[in-house]
C-alpha cells in the first residue's frame, strides 16, 4: 500500500507534462517537510496546533491520508501525550516524504 494516493491529483497528472506534474510534487515534498519540521519546534500548544493543521491539509492535498490523520489527532490531542502523537507525526511524514521523492524521480 502506497503511504500517498494520487487521486486527488488526478486531473493535474492526466493534464500537466510529466516535468511540471514533478514540480507540483517537489513543491509538496518541500512544503511538507518544511510544515512538519514547524510542527516539530512548535514552542505552544497553539503553534503545535497551527503547524499541526497546515500539515494536515498538505497532506490531504496529495492523499497522505495516514499523514492527515495523525496531523488531525495532534491538531486536538485531548489526553494524549503530545510526545507520542509527536512522533507518530513524524513518522508519518518520513514514509509520506520518501514515497513522495520515488514519485518524483518517477515522474
Amino acid at each position: 500500500m502506497s503511504a500517498v494516493d494520487l487521486s486527488p491529483l488526478r486531473d493535474l497528472v492526466d493534464a500537466l507534462p510529466r516535468e511540471q506534474f514533478a514540480a507540483i510534487l517537489r513543491t509538496f515534498n518541500e512544503d511538507l517537510a518544511r510544515l512538519t519540521r514547524e510542527y516539530e519546534a512548535a514552542a505552544t500548544p497553539e503553534a503545535a496546533r497551527r503547524a499541526a493543521h497546515a500539515v494536515a491539509g498538505t497532506a490531504a492535498g496529495i492523499g497522505a491520508r495516514a499523514l492527515e490523520a495523525a496531523a488531525r489527532r495532534a491538531m486536538d490531542p485531548g489526553s494524549e501525550d503530545p510526545r507520542i502523537l509527536r512522533a507518530a507525526l513524524r513518522q508519518e511524514a518520513d514514509i509520506a516524504l520518501a514515497e513522495l521523492a520515488r514519485l518524483v524521480e518517477a515522474a
